[in-house]
């Protein structure tokens, strides 16, 4: 957009205005078309900007799309909205902002790079005032700025600066793995932008939240799904498991900085994230208040309970051998009677992000609910289409016996083809499979296996609480992950803290105690040939490695790196082949002084390291081993393969 289109007016008398705007808005109670003429009511002196006042709901930044100033037939562009991005100036009326309230200033616009947005008036007008010289003119323009053309040159200079820091426009159909954001340099995200992306229309936008702040990987699996319905998708490289503080920083930063370079449909705003990122998912989802819906990858909400407040859809996916299962089979259950739009799809595998297919079917659900919900606008043939593929899914579920599983899979087809679609087979399939006594079972297996793993870990959990309390390496006092893997709050439940510190083993006791428990878990896991078992095992080992990682993780932020080690040994304990654990045990070998003992775990750790590069990579990024890189071997163990 040219700059001198930017609040660059001057004051011809009897200036009219054009509103135009992406639905009807209401103020004063009376309710306006989306394009909306105000003739010559309103009449500045130098220039001037509208500050609409949307009375239906908080400003979310596209409620106001353009405003155009000059006599008619020679109308110049005058405003537009969106960015985050603010400039601050003095006297500037305060906006509701989805994350952050309050935020004030002049903010880039979506779809037009270089251009400014305002909220002002910035010339000199008369006191606050309505004109009702017909229903159509009835806007309310507010008087913030009486001071001398002086300070409208400084608005018009502060613009120009402003517009000459536009961000660089970036290329569709790749994925940008470090993508900068402007007004924090030292926060960035991944983007893929669809091949056809065009700033000249409104795109929906996934935020992905990863728990260790690998920003990329959820970008890679979701590209393709993007690719195929349109989707922008961003994947923050900041976020991580831990304090919410990073976590809200990161998602604020990337929320700023899409909103000023791209052209973003905030009517269809959702969330993703994977484990801990699918917990700052759900909060961020219900704080905002502005997503159209959450893919919760592993994990539950972070926050309060799902509630008829929470507004967005929500498809929730989980791993047989996932330690979360029974979450999200509560989760499911909640959703259902809280009356929101909610899908639940398993996968074969474990703690881990869903496989591409999955991804694939989320976007799809996504896009019909968005149909459903006038959002988008209604593909029949699209719709007919997921019809027979979720029939056939369903069908097939039935003919290999899994009529717990079939029958939840048609169930859930009818309540999503519900007011598409016809659905009346869909409710058959699942009215008839309902009085088969092999789902009623299976609906009583699964919470038998959840009872089961409560009670393989309850003994376990205890133990790796009770080590917080009992140790003695650090005066500084250990908060829980405000932000992790496990639900909130499952550690205190299962972990009997009531017993007094004085009948508590010695440090060294409990550690063994806890260690033999987990080595028990292992081998009873290994050794177990019936399938129902295997998966309350497996589960119930993954639960127990991350709850270790975890606490490792704190021990580190407070550095108590005697009880990190600790905790670090136990998570390779249940899971001797995770490079993860080992990387984390030799860093605080290495914080602790333990040179050899370092070296050693990282030799181990390269040796089950599966990406030799990214290995390379991380160690010789890591400040953790900053005393230890002028040693031959550490040397050896940096280089690339």
């Amino acid at each position: 957009m040219p700059l001198h289109q930017v609040g660059m007016v001057q004051g011809a008398q009897n200036a009219g205005f054009l509103l135009e705007t992406l639905q009807p808005f209401t103020i004063g109670g009376k309710r306006f078309r989306k394009n909306f003429d105000c003739d010559d009511a309103f009449q500045p002196s130098v220039a001037s900007a509208i500050h609409l006042a949307h009375s239906a709901r908080p400003y979310h930044g596209n409620d106001l799309v353009r405003a155009y100033a000059g006599s008619r037939g020679q109308r110049h562009l005058l405003i537009a909205t969106l960015s985050q991005r603010p400039l601050i100036l003095p006297r500037i009326r305060r906006i509701p902002h989805p994350f952050e309230p309050h935020k004030l200033g002049a903010h880039r616009c979506a779809g037009a790079p270089g251009s400014l947005c305002f909220w002002a008036n910035l010339g000199r007008t008369q006191s606050t005032q309505s004109f009702n010289s017909s229903p159509r003119n009835s806007l309310f323009f507010t008087s913030l700025y009486t001071e001398s053309v002086v300070q409208l040159a400084l608005w018009i200079l502060a613009a120009i600066l402003f517009a000459q820091t536009s961000p660089p426009q970036v290329r569709p159909g790749v994925i940008v793995p470090n993508q900068t954001c402007a007004a924090k340099p030292d926060q960035s995200y991944a983007l893929y932008l669809p091949s056809h992306y065009s700033p000249n229309q409104l795109w929906p936008i996934v935020y992905v939240f990863d728990p260790d702040g690998r920003g990329n990987l959820p970008v890679e699996l979701m590209k393709d799904a993007a690719e195929r319905y349109g989707y922008i998708v961003v994947g923050s490289n900041n976020s991580k498991n831990g304090s919410w503080k990073i976590e809200g920083e990161a998602a604020q930063a990337m929320w700023d900085d899409t909103h000023a370079r791209l052209a973003i449909d905030n009517r269809r705003v959702y969330f993703a994230g994977f484990s801990g990122g699918a917990r700052v998912a759900s909060i961020l989802a219900q704080r905002c208040q502005c997503a159209a819906g959450v893919l919760l990858d592993g994990a539950g909400f972070g926050g309060t309970p799902p509630s008829r407040d929470n507004a967005f859809a929500v498809f929730a996916v989980v791993g047989t051998y996932d330690f979360n299962y029974p979450e999200l089979s509560k989760l499911d259950k909640e959703l259902d009677q809280a009356g929101l739009p909610h899908f639940l799809r398993h996968f074969d595998g474990p703690h881990e992000w869903a496989p591409k297919n999955v991804i694939d079917e989320a976007f799809a659900w996504f896009q019909l609910i968005a149909m459903k919900q006038n959002r988008l606008a209604r593909d029949n043939s699209f719709i007919a289409a997921q019809k027979s593929e979720a029939i056939a899914r369903a069908k097939a579920l039935e003919q290999s016996g899994q009529m717990y599983e079939a029958w939840r899979e048609y169930r859930q087809d009818a309540a999503t083809f519900d007011g598409l679609t016809d659905t009346a087979a869909l409710q058959q399939a699942a009215a008839s499979l309902a009085k088969q006594k092999a789902v009623r079972e299976g609906a009583k297996r699964e919470a038998q296996e959840a009872q089961e793993q409560n009670q393989l870990t309850a003994e376990i959990y205890s133990g790796l609480m009770a080590m917080r309390g009992n140790h003695t390496g650090s005066s500084e006092v250990l908060e829980p992950p405000q932000q992790n893997s496990q639900p909130s709050g499952t550690a205190q439940e299962r972990s009997g803290l009531g017993t007094s510190p004085d009948h508590l083993p010695n440090s060294a006791d409990l550690f063994h105690q806890v260690e033999q428990q987990i080595v028990d878990l292992r081998q009873r896991a290994a050794s177990e040939k019936k399938e129902d078992k295997v998966r309350v095992y497996r589960r119930a080992l993954a639960g127990v490695f991350i709850a270790a990682g975890e606490f490792g993780d704190e021990s580190v932020t407070a550095k108590n790196y005697a009880l990190a080690k600790d905790y670090y040994l136990l998570a390779t304990d249940a899971q001797p082949d995770s490079a993860g654990a080992l990387v984390g045990l030799a860093a605080t070998q290495a914080l602790s002084g333990d040179r050899k003992g370092a070296l050693e775990t990282l030799r181990r750790a390269k040796e089950k390291s599966k990406d030799s590069a990214e290995f390379s990579t991380w160690l010789n990024g890591e400040p953790a081993f900053a005393k230890l890189r002028e040693d031959p071997q550490f040397r050896a163990l940096a280089s690339s393969p």
